[in-house]
């Protein structure tokens, strides 16, 4: 064997060495700052976000962007080496949105009996972004589809898939961004910082029968998993900042003011069905009834009201609220939210 071959292979098990040690992270970038190493990035409506894919071998760093943030240090990419993976595929992954229960135990006497119904999710591969260095969260959803987004991306180095998630659809009990931390990232996408632009948040996410703890110790709401009826009202409240627990529909009523104190049923009245007390009082909307993201308490089911759409000043059936029902939080009028016939009460959040 010539030195010119032993040359040739030696440097080709060196690279092949150097392609081992080879790892991937991402980072993003809210309105072009320095990119973050993040699990979750949280975007309101008009800001723009990029994700980076970063390649990392010993102390090296290849990325299409000059620095960026991980744990508060700003790291330098001071290596000005091109360096390409032979294949790079971007991933969005959705849960599948359905109804999830919690409500039974599995008998597992050290978990205290709890149960958690793994959430079922699937990956989808962004055709158009195939090679890309960076994904542009913007150009991925739809106009104001506010909700929470997972991305993801696959990467592969002469032929060696460097991946945590390598199947189209799987089931978990763990918060995705946390156990596969910075190589799936969780975008939160709201409206604004509104109480109800905060709930916009919890959209694309699953309804979640008496969401709790996982199994990697975060909430399922919190971390917006899922939710059910009343989990989802108190997410918003606690993203303002309010030391609120999550409690079911019949505990929430403690951080709640009712106002009036009547309950209410529909009647048809003014040419269609509104709300009515026992003493013929109408259920108003306004600064002197029920107002944007006050509470309707249907008894089993809390919804948050969202907007006068029927009789101007007047609770009627083709009134908007928003809810976590069925299979995941919606916007819908009160005559097709699923309780319109039970009798109702009034709330508005203590301050």
């Amino acid at each position: 064997m010539n030195i010119f071959l032993i040359t040739i292979l030696l440097a080709f098990f060196a690279d092949q060495s150097k392609t081992q040690r080879l790892d991937y992270f991402l980072v993003g970038s809210v309105d072009d700052e320095v990119p973050r190493r993040q699990t979750t990035f949280f975007v309101r409506q008009g800001e723009t976000l990029k994700l980076h894919l970063v390649l990392k071998r010993g102390d090296e760093f290849f990325t299409s962007v000059d620095s960026f943030y991980s744990d508060g240090t700003l790291v330098k990419v001071f290596s000005n080496k091109t360096f390409r993976p032979t294949k790079t595929s971007w991933y969005q992954i959705q849960p599948v949105l359905k109804e999830y229960s919690n409500l039974w135990t599995n008998g597992n006497i050290e978990k205290n009996n709890v149960h958690l119904e793994p959430i079922r999710y699937k990956k989808s591969l962004l055709k158009k972004t195939n090679n890309l260095p960076s994904l542009d969260f913007v150009n991925i959803v739809e106009k104001d589809s506010f909700g929470t987004y997972y991305f993801t991306a696959e990467i592969e180095v002469r032929g060696k898939l460097l991946s945590s998630i390598n199947f189209p659809s799987f089931s978990a009990t763990f918060s995705l961004h946390n156990k596969f931390a910075h190589k799936i990232v969780q975008i939160v996408y709201r409206k604004d910082d509104t109480y109800v632009g905060y709930l916009s948040e919890l959209l694309n996410t699953p309804f979640v029968i008496a969401p709790r703890f996982t199994d990697d110790g975060y909430h399922q709401t919190d971390t917006r998993i899922g939710s059910d009826c009343a989990a989802f009202a108190i997410y918003g409240k606690r993203r303002q900042g309010f030391d609120i627990p999550y409690l079911g529909p019949k505990w929430i009523h403690k951080y709640l003011i009712e106002s009036p104190k009547y309950t209410f049923m529909p009647s048809e009245e003014i040419g269609t069905e509104v709300y009515v007390a026992e003493n013929g009082e109408l259920a108003r909307v306004g600064t002197n009834g029920i107002e944007v993201g006050d509470i309707i308490h249907f008894g089993e089911q809390v919804s948050v009201f969202y907007r006068d759409a029927g009789i101007e000043g007047i609770l009627d059936k083709d009134d908007l609220v928003f809810q976590c029902f069925k299979t995941a939080p919606h916007l819908t009028t009160i005559e097709k939210s699923g309780f319109y016939h039970l009798q109702i009460r009034l709330f508005k959040w203590k301050e």
